[in-house]
Formats: C-alpha cells, structure tokens, sequence
C-alpha cells in the first residue's frame, strides 16, 4: 500500500498554461532509542532498547541498522556492543536508523559512558581451617582481576563476635580471641579508583589442646629388680583448663596393661626396652601424647648367698666338697669358680671338690666361690674352716683258726689291720664242743 500525495503545480508547456499531479512515497518515523547500562564498565556488553518502534505511513516492516562510534573513532555494528570493545572513559553513540526496504527513515540515537570497572576477589579462605585459641589465623585471598587492567591492593578488616578490630593485616594474633569465639575476617578489593566486592570468611575457634613438655623415665641403669618411675614434666592449657595425664607403658614395643606413673618390676626382662607415654588432657580433649626416652633395662649381676665344705668335720682320708647357694635376677645360668686354701695357702685345684691328697691330719681348709652370668662376676662367699682330724684305724675283718674249734683245740684271732686281742668269752650250751657263734671276742685297736 502507498500513501499518495497529490501535489498541484503550475505548467507552462509551448506558451500554454496548465497543472501536473506528482505520487510521493514519506520515510518511516524515527526510533525513541536508549542503551543499557547507560553508565557501563569495560566488562559489561552494552544493548540498545527500543523505547518506541519507527512508525511506516505506508504501513510497510521496518527494519534497524545500528551504528555505534566514539568521538575517537572506533566503530562497531550490531544491537549490542561487545565489553571487548569498550575501554574506560569512552563514550559511546548509538545510531539507530530505520529502513522499510525503499528508504532510510530518521534515526534515534543514544549514548553510553563507559566508566571504571572495580576490582573483583574470588574468595577468602582462614588458614587453619580449624584455629584454636594458640593458633595465629591467616586470612588467604583469592585471585583478583580488573577489567581495566588495573592494580589491585586488599583491604582487611577482623572481627570477633560481630565486634570490628583494629588489625588492618592479612594476619590475626591469637591473643585477639579465645576459645568459641567467632572471628570473621573481610577482605576488600580496591583498584585506587573503586572498591570491589568484599568477599568473607569465619571460623569458631576450637578448644586449645593440653600440652606436656616432657617426660623422664628412671632410674637410669634400672635392672628387673627395679620399678620403673615414670616423671612428666609440665602440663600446660592455652584457655587455662586443668590438666590431668593418663600413663601407658610398652615393653619390648608392646603395651602393657599398666596405666599408673609406676611399673613394678616383674613386668620386663633384662635387655628389653621399656617405654613410658603420658597424654595431657583438659577435660574436654586429648594433647599430643609425650613418650619418653626408651630404657634398656640392664643385667643384674648375680650373688652367692653362702659356702659350705661337707664333710664339716674332715678326717685325713675324706674328700671335700664346696656346696654353695647362689641366684640370679635375670635367672641366667649361672658358672662358679672355686679357690680352696689350706692353712692359708691356695691350692691349684679349681674344682668343687678337693682330694685327701692334698691336706693332712690338723691344717685348717676353707673354700670361696664365684659365679659368673656370662656377663658380671658375682660377690665371692667364702666358707668357714674346717679342721683335717686323724682318721682312726679300723678293723676290716676277724676270722677264726680252725673253724670249727673243739675243746681241745687252741684258738686263734686273726685280725688283717693291727689290734689286741685283750681276751675271750666263750659260752657253751653242749658240752666238748666251743662254737664259733657262741665265743665272742674282745680285743683293743692299737693307735
């Protein structure tokens, strides 16, 4: 459809005069156009709005073609304006002209300032994760970034229990807080021109844990008879609990059921390594368990509680024995050593027995013994003297010649070792005949 508009002219063709009629096609309205953002950052895309579409008389489609430029002369096409292409302190123009596929309509036009883009922090973090009232809270930005290329410094600002704090540093003291505190920590990005968004992080400090300085275990050089004292050093609480400690043993690298400062003896062996551990605790939890220096428990030397020699009254033809009582703690075996002294001289002979061949009637013999565990001698025992007494003579056998005697018969006593016979008592039941049973003989063993 065309809207017609007739125009009446005068005409003057070869000397007459006369009216001509011309057809005019009008352009589309112009476009009521704005930009949003109006005030954009050099990170945000720019759009074009139409407020109020271009108006065709004809009632023709009309179309926009949109031209953007800055005083400096760039350009870019297309309805929206790329971030990319946008620096800040730029302003940009909009033309919007409308067209109904014959003619170019009158354009709208609009205008967009392109002003700083603030710095951006991606996150915040608090180091540790799990602070407690001994532990120095850090507080780690993120990555910052300016759309302008801009150098970004950090603003800080603590907090504990909602109160503001006066520490403009990434780090927070822990004299600043106490156990259940909540400390919340905000950080700031700023490029000198804007200040960015803040981004935050907070944490409840946890309890303080107990500790314990150290932990000696003696005595020094202790042995299976020994037990064993377990001696902790100082407890200390960071939110001023009291602290009570709890005791474990290990022996040879394996715990015991022992949980007192003392372990008796009985409980280890010589050459095993004894271990004490102590654990702080403040009621409500456990500090680092403290052990001690290992302790290896040391050989007990054997003892020798006494020495005998049996016979305890000797004759000149007795051989000798040195018994003794000895024991030993680590229950090792166990070797002895003899020295044997008559009349106060040592004799070569080492063993626990000593032959007649070496003393006589009337010396004084004594014995001492030693044992050894492999690794110590023991004390020496030493026995009490005996006396070497005489060995009396004695007669081994008594025959009759003749046997049988008669009343006629002449009697003799025949003895093998010296002796008297003093005389004989003879009794006789039949008569005529001496029996040998019935006489009975007396007799004197001569010294």
């Amino acid at each position: 459809m065309k809207v017609a508009v007739w125009l009446t002219t005068p005409l003057v063709l070869f000397g007459c005069k006369g009216e001509e009629e011309q057809e005019v096609v009008l352009p589309p309205s112009a476009p009521v156009v704005s930009v949003t953002p109006h005030m954009a950052t050099s990170a945000q895309d720019i759009s074009v709005v139409i407020d109020e579409h271009s108006i065709d008389p004809a009632g023709l489609s009309v179309s926009y073609r949109y031209e953007w430029a800055t005083i400096g002369g760039e350009t870019a096409e297309g309805d929206t304006l790329s971030a990319s292409a946008t620096a800040r302190g730029e302003q940009w123009t909009v033309t919007v002209t409308p067209y109904n596929g014959e003619m170019d309509g009158s354009p709208g036009e609009a205008t967009a300032v392109i002003v700083n883009a603030p710095p951006a922090l991606d996150g915040v973090s608090l180091d540790p994760p799990n602070p407690d009232s001994t532990t120095d809270l850090t507080c780690v930005a993120g990555t910052t970034s300016d759309n302008d290329g801009d150098v970004v410094s950090l603003l800080y600002h603590w907090s504990v229990n909602g109160s503001g704090l006066s520490v403009p540093q990434s780090t927070l003291a822990a004299t600043n807080y106490t156990r259940t505190d909540t400390v919340r920590c905000a950080v700031t990005p700023t490029d000198g021109f804007d200040s960015g968004a803040s981004a935050f992080a907070e944490v409840t400090i946890a309890n303080g844990l107990p500790s314990l300085d150290e932990v000696t275990l003696g005595p020094v050089g202790a042995t299976v008879s020994d037990d064993l004292l377990c001696v902790p050093g100082t407890a200390t609480d960071p939110d001023g609990d009291g602290v009570t400690l709890s005791f474990a043993w290990t022996v040879g690298g394996s715990a015991v059921a022992e949980t007192s400062a003392t372990l008796t003896s009985g409980n280890f062996e010589k050459a095993q390594e004894v271990v004490c551990i102590v654990t702080p605790n403040d009621g409500a939890d456990s500090g680092f368990s403290v052990p001690s220096d290992g302790l290896t428990i040391a050989n007990s030397p054997p003892v020798v509680h006494s020495a005998v020699i049996t016979p305890d009254a000797p004759r000149t033809l007795d051989m000798l024995e040195c018994q003794y009582s000895a024991s030993d703690p680590d229950t090792d075996f166990l070797t002895p050593r003899f020295t044997w002294e008559v009349n106060e001289v040592v004799q070569s002979e080492a063993s626990s027995t000593l032959f007649s061949t070496d003393f006589v009637r009337g010396q004084d013999v004594l014995c001492t013994v030693t044992v050894n565990d492999g690794t110590v001698d023991s004390n020496t025992a030493t026995s009490e003297e005996v006396e070497v007494a005489n060995t009396p003579p004695v007669v081994t056998a008594i025959t009759f010649d003749p046997d049988p005697a008669y009343t006629n018969t002449h009697l003799h006593l025949r003895v093998d070792r010296r002796g008297r016979v003093r005389g004989w008592r003879c009794v006789k039941p039949e008569p005529h005949r001496v029996r040998q049973d019935r006489c009975r003989h007396l007799y004197r063993a001569a010294p």
